[in-house]
């Protein structure tokens, strides 16, 4: 399913010459191809003895995909039938409500199927799991409450504050190209014709997007590709797929976004300064868009 969703994909981009969505099928099908190569190296030694076969330890690329188009595609799904249900008036409220719903059900749907694996939710967050029992040395106390402890989260900050003034800059740039101008024009009158919208847009990139996205995104999918790949090739790929979900004119900045925080992901061994990275971002973006 997952390979026959990027073939479709890249099949109606190029028929309708719709190109983002070309490109969206092209990233979708290469990280799959990855997830199955996965699972099929992993099981190749016991074709002839199914019963012996040892599957990839969890979570996988294809954990990961699975969970993220979960999350996209059942809140797009929640928000189509709202409007059903109240208009078209009630969008930016529907939206919200449905990312948040399923950021949330999906996040904890995951943390217990892994957590039912032997991958408790500690090690999701941590690169590296903590010790046994959850105890921690007595200088790992002290590390973890000292200032060095709080570096990454500044650097976060940071991150974050700088790579929103780079997006900043590129919308700027956007709007001085004829064709990106016109495209612009055009998102931002429809957006001021659906009420409540820039509170939707706050609630769904500060109050959920970073804890859910960074879980699955980096938490999930670069950890498998790191695994996997390794190197760069694992940071650009799950940069690429965090990308090709938001909007065609958006991908370079998030992808930026997604690469910094696969990195400081990997160095600070925390996912929790990628959170804040990301939160001071759409922050940011938000306010000043």
């Amino acid at each position: 399913m997952a390979a026959q969703l990027g073939m479709l994909t890249f099949s109606i981009g190029v028929l309708t010459q719709q190109w983002h969505l070309a490109i969206m099928g092209i990233v979708y099908s290469y990280i799959t191809a990855a997830a199955m190569w996965q699972n099929f190296r992993a099981r190749l030694p016991y074709l002839y003895d199914p019963w012996s076969e040892k599957v990839p330890p969890p979570p996988t690329l294809m954990h990961a995909m699975i969970a993220i188009s979960i999350m996209v595609e059942v809140a797009a799904v929640f928000t189509a039938f709202v409007i059903g249900l109240a208009g078209r008036e009630n969008l930016a409220m529907a939206q919200a409500i449905g990312y948040g719903l399923c950021a949330i059900a999906v996040s904890v749907g995951v943390w217990n199927f892994l957590d039912g694996r032997g991958v408790p939710n500690r090690a999701i967050w941590h690169w590296e799991s903590l010790p046994a029992h959850g105890s921690a040395t007595d200088d790992q106390a002290v590390q973890r409450f000292g200032i060095k402890s709080l570096l990454p989260y500044l650097q976060g900050v940071g991150g974050g504050l700088l790579l929103a003034l780079l997006a900043l800059g590129y919308q700027a740039v956007l709007s001085h190209i004829p064709f990106t101008a016109e495209i612009l024009r055009k998102t931002h009158e429809q957006m001021a014709q659906t009420p409540n919208l820039r509170l939707s847009l706050a609630i769904m990139a500060v109050g959920f997007a970073p804890f859910a996205e960074e879980y699955l995104f980096r938490g999930l999918l670069f950890r498998a590709l790191d695994r996997e790949w390794g190197g760069w090739r694992a940071v650009l790929g799950s940069a690429a797929f965090f990308a090709i979900y938001h909007p065609a004119l958006a991908w370079f900045p998030v992808a930026l976004l997604g690469t910094a925080n696969a990195i400081l992901f990997k160095k600070s061994m925390r996912l929790g300064p990628a959170v804040v990275l990301h939160m001071v971002y759409n922050s940011v973006v938000i306010a000043f868009s």
